[in-house]
Formats: C-alpha cells, structure tokens, sequence
C-alpha cells in the first residue's frame, strides 16, 4: 500500500524531536543518525539562509537509518515508530515529532574465538596478553563499533611488533534462540618486515644533514609503526615543520623489505603574533611574538617576546635555541631578558641572560639545566620598614626543573596528572652577599567522573632558604599568593607577611592548594565550584596549618581553541569576613 502525505501550506519546518522509550541509546546520539533535524535558534533570525522544509520521505528514511543504528548496537528487532502534530501560523507550519522507540532485548557475545594462522608460539602468547584489552568481551552487549575496534587494534599491535601485513578476517555468526552473536577472528599475521630505505621529499630549506641527524629509525631495523609515529613526533616537536607525514610504502615492500618515505613541510621563515586582551588583574594586556625559523641555519629558531600589562609595564625577552648536535632532542638556549614589576611594596627592574640545556625525554616529559646572571634593581615604597642598603642586587646562580604532564588534553585535562619540580640556589661566583636556596614542587591530579563532571585538585608548596651568611633573602624573590590562579578569594599577591607599617614583605614558606568541581553544561558552557587553600609564613620551612586561609566560589567557563575563557567569583570563608572577589581571564587556574 502506497501512502502519500500532503502539505496545504506554504512552508513547513521541524521544532522538535522527541524520543520515547529509548533506555539504552542516547537521544542526541540518535539524533546525529537521522537528516531531519529540528530548527535552530539561528535559523529563526538568519532569513537570508535556506530554509529547509520538512519532509515525509526523508522522515521514513531516518527511521529506516536508526532501525539500522540500534542493529548495530546489538538489538535486533527493534521496533520504531512516529506520529506528528502540526501547528499552522501565517503560511507556515510548525512540525513535532515524537519518535517511539521498542529496543527489545540486546545481543550479547557468546563464543569469541582468536584462531592464528601460524605454528609460531608467541602469536598466542600475544594474543592472550592482549584480550583483557579488548573492546569485545563474552558477555557483554554486541556492538559492530566493538569489533572493528578490535581488528584495528589487533592491526596495530601486530605492525608495532614488525607484522605490518596481518590480515585479518571476521566471521560472525548470529544465534536467534540464544539471543548471542559468536565471533571468529582468523588472524594471519605475514611475514616479518624490516625498515628500508629511507626517503626525504617536501618543501623545506632546512638541511637534510639536519632532518637525518633527527631520524632515529635506521635502515635494517625490524619494522614498528609505533616506533614511526614517535618519530613523527620528534620530528614535529622540533617546531620548524607545518607538518610532518611518515609513511611506509608496502604497497613498494620487496621481500618485506618496506621503503619509508619522510616528508615535510616548513613552517614560514618569520611568524609574527600580535594580541590584546583584558583581564581584572592585568588589567590591558598588550603582546607581540616575532619567531624566526632555521636562524642562520642549522634548524635554530629566534624568539622575541614583548608584553606590557599593569603589573609588568615592560617584558622583553629573546630566545635563541640551538639544537645540539652530540644528543637528540638537546637543546642549548640563550636568553637575555629585560622586565619591570610592580608589587604593592616594592617596583623591580630586571636585567640579565639564562643560559640552558634542555632535554625533551617524550611527549610528556622534559627536564631542564640553566644557569642566570642578573641584576635586579629594586625601588621600595616608602612604607616599608626596614630598607636594606643596596637596591642593586647583583645574581648568579644554577636551577634545576622537571617536568611530567601526562593529561590527556593541553586546555581541558580530564584524566592524568601533571608535576613539576623547580630548584635553584643562587651565590655563585661575583661580589654579591644574596644567598639562598629555593625548591618548589608542584602536582595536578584530573579525574573524570561520568559524562559532565572532573574532579581536580592541585597541591603546590615552596621553600627559601638564606645560605652562605646571608642575612635575609631579597624581598623581590620571596612568595607572595593569592589572586586568580592561587587564592581566588584574596587579591592578586595579598597573601603574604606584612611588617609594622602593614607593607607586605614576602615569605620563605608558601602552600596553596585547591579542588575543583568541573561540570559540563550545555554546548561550550561549563560550571565550576571550588575551594581554595594556603598561605605564607615568614621564616623557611616554618608550615603552620591552623594558620591556612580557605575561600570557596562558583565560575563560569567557555570553550575556545585557546583553553577557557574564564570568569570566577570566590570569597574568604572559615573565620574570614565574606568579601566578593571576581576575575575575568582566560585559561584554567591549574
């Protein structure tokens, strides 16, 4: 029986799709299966776009996809149906539609069965190493989803292991009375492949000297697709290339001998960036970036750095990296600097170079060796106590710093953790009486929790301590805490001990903590509730916890490509005065 559906109006448009009785799948992934969609916001207001009218056809060919879609995922007789209302306005009508949905029983996985197509020994033994990993378990629910991830990983775990060839082929057989799907995957896994020749194209003035002094992977080595994308990582983290594509040419594979091409591409010669912005703290921010790629070559990169805000009227800074030649991912860098502070107590100039050696050991995990001399020249405000006798405070010293970040996401962690350890000591060498150690460690833990919600909490403390005769540590080096990424609900560096006048002077003993409650709320939007705690104390190593300041407050985040845009509000509480603080910037606070 044919039916035929007309319309008796000029132009007719979804408002709203609901689904009914759907308890396993989502309703917004059922969505994304079908062509009919309802009309957004911005289409109401952007007339000039083309409309697009509901239709009946198109309507039964979803139901007929999500039918497809719920087979897919393990019910196989399911049973979906619509009904319409409409609502007629000025030549137009408005279209509800309420989906129903009978999943029915799911299929689970009955018999899984690996059968290798070999008599080698540790195919098996590979085989059984890799099964609690797998997305496809007896038992559970039958999703296609699951066994195509399953070949793919079975895929890359044998090209990792130097069998690029596997092939691999699914046998499924569907059991009606049981309501069981049984699985056989037949594994051939080929021969051993090895590493050939390796060929560099693209379009780079950077020497080929130089890209194959950063090329790990040698002709003759047993094959490894992990081993090829770590070099696509190194290789791109050397931030000369736009990009980089490794690739081995089996198709080119001659007695499993496979020919790998290297290709690249550079990035411009000269980069520039420029930006502004407005936070409650900086207040104007001004920023310019020049970065000069392959500077009278050798792969190096000139950095130049200047900034300007409230409380750094002057930044400049240039960085000169320089790959080292003796040591893959070794770099020295040199970088002289030139800044203003301002400090509610005190204004610093700073005047100086840092010399370095850093070592990039993965993706996660660098370490750094730096030695500075600077000169710092410090004007202190009028109400501070005690002055010392020279303001011109002459610096040499060497520091340490390690760095891990094994989150899974640059702007929006939501699993791994991130620590870091920073020391220096200072006293060096040249006629200078300032003295001290400094150690600050550092660690960020990120947990997801269901589908809205990351738990994160960041620990970090820090000492500083005179040595050598010194009679105190310079008061521009000292901690001082609180403000939009430490203690949101006191002013930025207001945490800190004061002299008799009330002037803050700095600590040599910092501790500030914080958890967050990160929960998704709709499109880019995300809410945050969170509470904050530290302090400083006057003296080294002088923690005194019945002393910690706490806050608590609410945020408000919006995605961007370049983290959150973020606005904060939080006040003092437990024995503190209620006193609203907010901050407008952007990035996470940890």
């Amino acid at each position: 029986m044919l039916s035929f559906h007309s319309m008796a109006q000029d132009y007719s448009f979804v408002n709203k799709i609901n689904f009914k009785g759907n308890t396993t799948l989502q309703a917004e992934d059922l969505l994304k299966q079908m062509n009919t969609k309802p009309r957004k916001l911005l289409d109401k207001v952007a007339f000039w776009n083309k409309k697009e009218e509901f239709s009946y056809f198109l309507l039964d060919e979803d139901i007929e996809r999500l039918k497809e879609y719920y087979q897919r995922n393990g019910f196989m007789n399911p049973k979906i149906s619509y009904s319409i209302s409409e609502k007629n306005k000025k030549k137009k009508t408005r279209i509800d539609i309420i989906i129903s949905i009978r999943e029915g029983n799911a299929y689970s996985i009955g018999r899984l069965k690996y059968e290798i197509d070999s008599t080698v020994t540790k195919f098996s033994y590979w085989i059984d190493s890799l099964q609690k990993r797998f997305p496809i378990q007896t038992g559970k629910r039958f999703r296609d989803e699951d066994v195509y991830l399953a070949e793919s990983t079975l895929e890359r775990f044998f090209g990792g292991k130097g069998y690029p060839f596997v092939n691999i082929t699914r046998i499924i057989e569907l059991i009606p009375s049981e309501r069981k799907v049984n699985i056989r995957l037949k594994i051939e896994p080929g021969g051993l492949a090895y590493f050939g020749k390796i060929i560099l194209s693209g379009d780079s003035v950077i020497s080929e000297k130089f890209i194959r002094k950063h090329i790990f992977i040698e002709e003759g080595q047993r094959f490894s697709a992990k081993k090829m994308e770590d070099q696509q990582e190194k290789l791109f983290d050397l931030s000369v290339f736009r990009y980089v594509t490794i690739r081995g040419l089996l198709e080119s594979a001659s007695n499993n001998i496979i020919p790998i091409t290297v290709r690249v591409e550079e990035l411009p010669r000269w980069g520039m960036q420029l930006g502004a912005g407005y936070g409650t703290e900086d207040r104007l921010r001004l920023s310019l970036i020049l970065n000069r790629i392959n500077f009278l070559g050798g792969g190096r990169r000139l950095i130049v750095k200047a900034n300007r805000s409230y409380f750094n009227p002057v930044g400049v800074e240039a960085r000169l990296i320089q790959p080292l030649s003796f040591s893959r991912s070794l770099d020295l860098i040199v970088n002289p600097f030139y800044s203003r502070e301002r400090e509610s107590s005190f204004t610093v100039d700073r005047l100086g170079s840092t010399f370095s050696l850093q070592k990039t050991f993965s993706r996660s995990t660098s370490a750094q060796l730096s030695y500075t001399i600077q000169r710092d020249k410090v004007d202190l405000n009028d109400n501070v106590e005690t002055k010392p006798e020279k303001t011109d405070n002459y610096k040499s010293g060497i520091s340490g710093g390690l760095e891990f970040d094994g989150t899974d996401d640059i702007f929006y962690p939501a699993n791994g953790m991130k620590f870091s350890l920073n020391t220096t000591y200072v006293g060096l060498g040249f006629n200078t009486s300032i003295r001290y150690f400094r150690v600050t460690p550092s660690v960020a833990l990120f947990k997801k929790v269901g589908e809205r919600l990351v738990i994160a909490a960041k620990v970090k403390t820090g000492i500083l301590q005179e040595t050598g005769g010194s009679i105190s540590t310079p008061i521009e080096d000292r901690y001082f805490i609180g403000g939009a990424n430490s203690l949101r609900g006191f002013g930025r560096n207001s945490v800190s001990p004061a002299d008799n006048n009330g002037a803050l002077i700095g600590g040599n003993t910092m501790l500030e903590s914080s958890i967050e409650f990160r929960v998704d709320l709709f499109s880019i939007f995300s809410a945050v509730f969170f509470m904050d705690a530290g302090n400083v104390w006057a003296d080294s190593w002088d923690y005194k916890f019945d002393e910690l300041l706490y806050d608590a407050g609410i945020g408000l985040r919006a995605r961007t490509p370049v983290g959150p845009v973020r606005l904060d509000f939080a006040t003092p509480v437990i024995e503190q005065k209620f006193k609203l603080k907010f901050y407008l910037t952007v990035g996470h606070a940890f």
